[in-house]
């Protein structure tokens, strides 16, 4: 088996223009115009007859209709009315072939045909591809600006099922709090309820997902977010089923203050949401995005996003970018035991734990909240006891990088000298944490961040964000985002919080959006019934088996491991596989699944492919098909015990190979999972290693 290696972003495009609109009159355009995706089961029909607006169609059923679409910038408005400068609108069809560097796969198939209508003072861009539609406005405006506001309506064509996540910034009863929405952690779980459901005064952010009859599933996010709000939304027309987009206003002003005075509170805000100060010739607004899939499991596989994000300019190197696994201290709040030393946040610990890192093919160790600042949001003060300087000195002799973790505010009072400074003394990157908004100053701060960065060769891992729009693929030293519930939640949840069925949501929902540092392999796990919060020494929700499938579905070119290393010691059957797990992958492929239950997929790192299951909270039995592997393969399988419905600790352990079975049944217990390695048979001769 060869695996050809590919540095960078290689695209082979080839471009052709097809007139397939022609003979119409020289004094204007057509009024409606057809777009479809290259294999053709997508249709939009977009009019410009009297505004913008669009339809949707996937294999002949509708999905959406009239959604209007438009933009006020000062006194102009881009609203479809008037001429289109060009007077014959033609689709062209364009073939890519993405090479991502660190993804879930080494190709990307990107072909789409595209649309644009042209007017005096901007620009709208519609395309279909295969797995969805995506348009955006461009203005041609060269002197200073604001956006007013914008229009993005989504009319669904049936009263379907949806999965959304609404802010926690909402304060019931409260119209004149209604502002208070946009300021929140993007930590929710999602609710699973019929379009019709929605409550009226509540914002939910992206992304959403609807199940349309068939079960045709539709993403509605958002792609090249950079310097613009992002996008929320709210059910604003219940005669009509209207879905709108959100946009916070651009702040008056902003404070210190938030947890650990570390995040920036809005004191009021303008009656824009964007503004440009020096704009280029031609501005180009966000992707919206509606990605559309035959199926749940097919969702999971969405490339859209991705697709749709601007690559890295063609002068920027990332070679010097490492994805890789890491030792995370916050969760196990430090806790070691068999030690010689008191653990805590001290410079004995932090070297213990790069000593377990580089003896166990790790990459990196995140030193996590508490190492700095305290309510003086100060990055330059380091905590007494902690020889910071001694330990990234003592890493980085051991091959281990240090990341740190960063509040907003701390970081971006200084960020160029911060980033300066620590990649001086060696750091590799930040966990930057604690944003809590994405109005367009925040937005334009994580660009801002990760420029800056890349500058000093720094990775960045945003938390405390909004949901990824493409910027790891523009600058892909930002090697992962959290926005979403993960297992930072177990520290302070209660019962009530449901994590086992937001984690069988994520992949077919927030996943498509992008990385998700999910931060998996706890050691201690309780069944529903037994789950209880305990700060200093968490447990998960779910089984031991659903951790370590947590680890393959979620997927993150930085994947943090949250437990400490004493206990990862004491569970070395789980630990040893749960560290031999690769963090980019050559291939994946969706085997079944359905959003809020269970998924199953594979993922291949050169020779040798990987298998999970992640499972809700209904007992599931399964048989995994092995068939796609010719030839002889050793296969390694951890699946939930006997017992695991009470105890979720418990797990088995075995060995067989494709000589003897072609499909291997497995039972996943209530909050369960399922890990399987295939290798190539040592005694074939065949070369194991695996590159990360």
């Amino acid at each position: 088996m060869t695996v050809r290696c590919h540095k960078g972003y290689l695209i082979s495009v080839l471009t052709s223009l097809v007139a397939l609109f022609l003979c119409f009159p020289a004094e204007a355009a057509p009024r409606q115009t057809v777009l479809t995706s290259p294999n053709g089961r997508l249709k939009a029909q977009i009019s410009n007859r009297g505004g913008l607006s669009f339809s949707l169609s996937y294999n002949d059923k509708l999905l959406m209709e009239d959604c209007e679409i438009s933009m006020k910038l000062d006194s102009k408005n881009f609203n479809g009315k008037g001429r289109t400068v060009n007077k014959n609108i033609v689709v062209t069809p364009i073939s890519e072939t993405l090479h991502p560097t660190a993804y879930t796969k080494n190709e990307v198939d990107a072909r789409f045909n595209e649309v644009r209508l042209t007017y005096k003072d901007y620009e709208v861009i519609f395309r279909a591809y295969d797995d969805g539609f995506a348009y955006r406005f461009a203005a041609f405006h060269s002197s200073p600006f604001k956006v007013m506001s914008e229009q993005a309506d989504f009319h669904f064509a049936g009263d379907w099922p949806s999965f959304a996540t609404w802010s926690t910034g909402y304060v019931p009863n409260d119209k004149k709090s209604f502002d208070k929405q946009y300021h929140h952690s993007f930590e929710n779980t999602y609710s699973h309820l019929p379009l019709s459901g929605w409550p009226t005064d509540r914002l939910a952010y992206l992304p959403m997902m609807v199940k349309a009859d068939g079960g045709i599933c539709i993403c509605i996010t958002e792609a090249d977010l950079q310097n613009y709000p992002g996008m929320y939304l709210q059910f604003t027309d219940k005669k009509h089923q209207i879905y709108s987009g959100r946009f916070a206003a651009y702040p008056t002003g902003s404070a210190q203050g938030g947890r650990h005075n570390l995040e920036s509170i809005v004191s009021g805000r303008e009656k824009y949401i964007a503004k440009y100060d020096s704009p280029a010739s031609v501005t180009e607004f966000p992707w919206r995005v509606i990605a559309v899939a035959p199926s749940d499991v097919k969702m999971a596989d969405n490339d859209l996003v991705y697709k749709l994000a601007t690559p890295p300019g063609f002068e920027a190197s990332f070679g010097w970018v490492r994805p890789g696994k890491a030792l995370w201290d916050w969760w196990s709040s430090r806790m070691l035991h068999g030690v010689d030393f008191k653990c805590g946040i001290n410079t004995q610990t932090y070297k213990h734990y790069v000593d377990f890192a580089a003896e166990h093919g790790f990459q990196y160790v995140v030193i996590g909240e508490g190492w700095s600042s305290g309510p003086q949001a100060d990055l330059y003060q380091v905590v007494s006891g902690l020889d910071l300087r001694g330990v990234v000195e003592y890493a980085r002799e051991k091959r281990i990088g240090i990341l740190l973790w960063a509040g907003y505010w701390a970081l971006s009072r200084d960020l160029e000298q911060i980033f300066d400074y620590y990649a001086k003394l060696g750091v590799e990157g930040f966990v930057v944490d604690m944003l809590h908004r994405d109005d367009q100053p925040m937005v334009e701060f994580m660009t801002r961040t990760a420029s800056a960065a890349a500058t000093h060769h720094l990775l960045v891992d945003f938390h405390g964000c909004c949901k990824p729009t493409g910027l790891t693929k523009t600058w892909p030293n930002v090697i992962s985002f959290e926005s979403a519930v993960t297992m930072e939640k177990t520290k302070t949840i209660s019962r009530e919080l449901d994590m086992v069925t937001n984690d069988v949501t994520l992949p077919f929902v927030r996943a498509v959006a992008g990385p998700i540092d999910y931060c998996p392999g706890a050691m201690r796990n309780a069944s529903l019934k037994n789950f209880y919060t305990i700060y200093e020494e968490p447990m998960s929700q779910g089984t031991r088996c659903h951790q370590l499938a947590a680890a393959i579905v979620f997927h993150s070119p930085l994947v943090t491991l949250c437990d400490s290393p004493s206990n990862y010691l004491d569970n070395r059957e789980c630990f040893d596989f749960l560290a031999g797990i690769p963090t980019v992958w050559d291939e994946t492929r969706m085997v079944s699944g359905e959003a809020g239950e269970y998924i199953i997929l594979s993922r291949r790192k050169g020779s040798v492919w990987y298998i999970a299951g992640l499972n809700g909270w209904t007992e599931r039995d399964v048989l995994v098909d092995l068939g796609f592997q010719r030839g002889d393969f050793l296969v390694e399988v951890l699946q939930d015990g006997v017992n695991a419905d009470y105890l979720a600790k418990d797990f088995s352990h075995r060995f067989t190979d494709t000589r003897k079975t072609r499909e291997l049944p497995v039972r996943m217990a209530p909050g369960g999972g399922f890990v399987v390695r295939i290798i190539p048979n040592p005694n074939s001769g065949m070369d194991l290693s695996i590159d990360e």
